[in-house]
């Protein structure tokens, strides 16, 4: 940050304040519909509670978008939305070791440490099969007031199941992981499933991901006034059936742990977005060479010195022209035309983003 003092500035000009690009509520897509390994069976079941059976029907599956807002609070007036795509090469999932992440539950699997050996962040420790039986599991889940929300799963795995691979009536002989989201909702509303079984093949090593996004039309907010206990419920699970596995070590997991959004890094991301318009920008025109910096402090300034975020700065005939809070126009250029030109610069971004969102929120990531 560099000072100035107020004997060198030649000018100061206040520039009109410019609206047109804020952003008070910054919405980061993690993925718009499921992204990774697609199960080979997926399960969407609604459940009307009104009735008297309170029989489950299958229904088709609308993917609500996985995403993060940051929101600042000037947008209980200006309700400026605007989403953004996740910044390319940004892992945006805790560590599988973060404390926020639960341990998983185990039967029939040993199942050291803790951290366990599926989630201690090391690709080459596992948990195995013991060899007591032919069915065995791990098990993690939200719990009916979760402090995490599992979006999805990693997995990292070598198998010996002796028979073939997914789909096969009733699933024996093999293993598969289960992803289940479900809505825990008072009785007189509706409740909405989702599953996915994704079936594991026999491998050395194998590994894969998977998102699977909940159904939009159980989010509590779709179903009117949400009641206290709305909330989601997720769970994954890695099990074999009878008959997959015959001896301790047919089955070696090395990882294997939900996928939780990196609140506290989409939060910086989000941040990075917000867009608040400017209170007071202006020109300020300074004898000499006045090294660029984020920011600048005018001491002597009437009123008080003055700190104000640099939005542009010039340098030429020894004299250093600083816009304080917003980019002004050039030299010699009427300010309206700066504004035009911002204006169509903005809207011709907005188009862009109009067109690109459906391929930003549906690709698979």
């Amino acid at each position: 940050m560099a000072t100035i003092a107020y004997a060198d500035t030649l000018e100061h000009t206040p520039l009109p304040i410019d609206a047109q690009d804020i952003v008070t509520r910054a919405r980061i897509v993690i993925a718009g519909v499921r992204a990774g390994r697609d199960p080979n069976i997926l399960n969407v079941l609604s459940d009307d509670r009104g009735g008297s059976t309170g029989a489950f029907t299958h229904v088709s599956y609308l993917a609500a978008p996985i995403v993060h807002e940051g929101v600042d609070a000037l947008d209980s007036a200006y309700h400026a939305t605007r989403s953004f795509a996740l910044p390319d090469g940004v892992a945006p999932f805790l560590d599988p070791t973060d404390t926020a992440i639960p341990e998983p539950t185990s039967y029939g699997m040993s199942n050291p440490g803790s951290p366990s050996a599926v989630r201690d962040g090391d690709g080459t420790t596992y948990a195995q099969n013991d060899g007591t039986g032919d069915t065995i599991e791990l098990r993690y889940w939200t719990g009916v007031s979760p402090t995490v929300q599992f979006v999805g799963f990693k997995i990292k795995y070598a198998a010996n199941t002796q028979a073939s691979i997914l789909p096969v009536t009733g699933f024996k002989g093999h293993i598969a992981v289960a992803m289940t989201i479900k809505r825990a909702t008072a009785l007189t509303s509706p409740i909405y499933t989702v599953t996915g079984y994704y079936g594991c093949e026999d491998a050395e090593t194998n590994e894969f991901y998977a998102l699977l996004p909940f159904d939009a039309r159980g989010l509590a907010e779709n179903q009117g006034s949400p009641s206290a206990d709305d909330t989601l419920i997720t769970e994954i699970d890695l099990y074999s059936l009878p008959g997959s596995l015959a001896a301790a070590g047919d089955l070696k997991v090395y990882e294997f742990y939900p996928l939780v959004l990196d609140t506290a890094l989409l939060d910086g991301i989000a941040a990075q977005n917000l867009r608040l318009p400017a209170s007071a920008p202006q020109r300020v025109t300074v004898r000499g060479y006045v090294a660029p910096d984020k920011t600048h402090t005018i001491t002597g300034w009437p009123g008080g010195d003055y700190t104000g975020a640099v939005a542009k700065q010039t340098y030429g005939g020894g004299e250093t022209i600083i816009d304080f809070e917003q980019k002004g126009a050039a030299g010699g250029t009427p300010q309206e035309n700066a504004q035009v030109a911002n204006y169509q610069a903005q809207s011709t971004r907005a188009k862009i983003a109009t067109a690109a969102y459906p391929v930003t929120l549906g690709q698979r990531q």
